[in-house]
């Protein structure tokens, strides 16, 4: 017998005495501790990838099936409005890993946790979720990242996070269908709000920098900032030329079957039918004084008004002009106003006064005067009014957050990025 096979055959026999020593029911043991259903398991919550997210009408639960157990069906238990204390609400069949519940209310919070359901026995549970719904979809488009995010109401969640072919510059939505532009790309895209997957996209423009969309006609209207007015279709994004005598148009906004162009190039404001044919313009203040540097309007729907923010050297001011009557006067005066917008209830204007070191989020009546200052913002960028429930959702740039307040200034949720917020929208 060679030395080899001796040495072989010893170190068998070293291994079978070995086993021998462990008894079987030490090595089921030490299998069984992982097992979800195994009383000793020292894990006393299970990981199966629960979470959260809400649409409008509804809190979507979702998670991953465990591997390697037998089991039934999967427990929810939830925690609503007034209760204080979970409660077995519905019970998910094997093989279903998503729940959809309907059963609630508009900006109250909703806590969950799941168990799973063995032959005999139920699991430890999940670790328990939040979130809060509300009314309207929170978009956000993020400058660094170049990424088009769409935010659960209480900004818990990442509902859809689509890669952008490019820095997005503004956005606009239909019921079911955006638009993006990327004025450096020479580039819009449209695609599907619910998923995020683009449907076409369109390279003729030379500059498209603003969007909007007209529910009249089923159509975006687009401005390029070379000077032109583009239509822009719902399904293969094919462009029309429909006005090319302005100078450098860079926002645009639709209300009531007319189109409201901001021109920087001649500093106005350019009301059009939807021909378009040129109705109107708004180029100067109540005293005829032309604007120095008209930056940005908003307009106020159910009362028939824009505001209109125009300064320069540090000398901002925020008019309304009454579209009815075509009266402009001043509202409030700061040399710090970056943006703001209206909420078309009550007319209060937010106002976003941008310091060095620590800007504010300012509250005016519809008279100018301060009613509430929110402080501890870095540097934000946009801000929007809900119009549903008069909430206002808040891009903080340089603060890389998103903060989303109610009326009583509450603070419904924050949204944390590596990225830069730059614009948010209200869908």
């Amino acid at each position: 017998m060679s030395s080899y096979l001796k040495i072989s055959l010893i170190l068998l026999s070293v291994f079978a005495v070995s086993c021998s020593k462990i008894a079987p029911d030490d090595i089921l043991s030490s299998r069984e501790r992982d097992n979800i259903f195994d009383p000793k398991n020292k894990n006393k919550t299970i990981e199966i990838g629960f979470g959260l997210t809400s649409q409008e009408n509804y809190i979507r639960l979702y998670w991953s099936s465990p591997h390697d157990v037998i089991y039934k069906s999967f427990n929810i238990y939830r925690k609503a409005v007034g209760q204080d204390s979970f409660n077995l609400y519905t019970t998910v069949a094997r093989g279903i890993n998503y729940f959809d519940d309907r059963d609630i209310l508009f900006d109250e919070k909703y806590s969950y946790y799941l168990s799973i359901n063995g032959e005999t026995e139920e699991s430890y549970p999940t670790q328990v979720k939040s979130i809060t719904p509300g009314p309207g979809n929170i978009w956000m488009l993020d400058r660094y990242l170049w990424d088009i995010v769409k935010l659960s109401y209480d900004l818990s969640a990442v509902n859809i996070r689509k890669a952008g072919a490019w820095r997005p510059e503004n956005m606009a939505m239909s019921e079911k269908i955006g638009l993006i532009t990327y004025p450096v790309f020479r580039y819009l895209e449209i695609f599907n709000l619910e998923n995020g997957r683009t449907i076409d996209g369109n390279l003729n423009l030379r500059s498209p920098f603003d969007a909007t969309y007209d529910p009249v006609h089923g159509q975006f209207w687009v401005v390029d900032s070379t000077g032109s007015i583009y239509t822009i279709d719902t399904v293969e994004a094919n462009e029309q030329l429909v006005y090319q005598d302005l100078k450098k148009p860079v926002q645009i906004e639709y209300m009531d079957n007319r189109i409201f162009v901001l021109d920087r190039g001649f500093d106005k404001l350019f009301i059009f039918n939807s021909t378009p044919f040129l109705t109107d313009s708004i180029g100067s203040n109540q005293t005829g004084e032309l604007f120095a540097d008209l930056k940005l309007f908003r307009l106020d729907e159910t009362n028939n008004k824009c505001y209109l923010l125009d300064g320069k050297n540090g000398a901002n001011t925020l008019y309304r002009y009454n579209l009815n009557n075509r009266q402009i006067e001043p509202v409030f005066r700061d040399s710090l106003i970056y943006t703001f917008d209206v909420n078309q209830k009550d007319e209060t204007i937010w106002i976003v006064i941008a310091n060095k070191v620590n800007s504010q989020l300012l509250q005016l009546s519809p008279a100018g005067n301060r009613l509430h200052i929110i402080d501890g913002l870095v540097r934000p960028t946009d801000i929007k009014i809900n119009p549903y429930n008069e909430n206002v959702v808040v891009a903080d740039f340089y603060g890389q957050t998103v903060y989303h307040y109610r009326p009583d200034f509450s603070l419904v949720g924050i949204y944390s990025t590596i990225g830069d917020p730059f614009k948010v929208y209200i869908q």
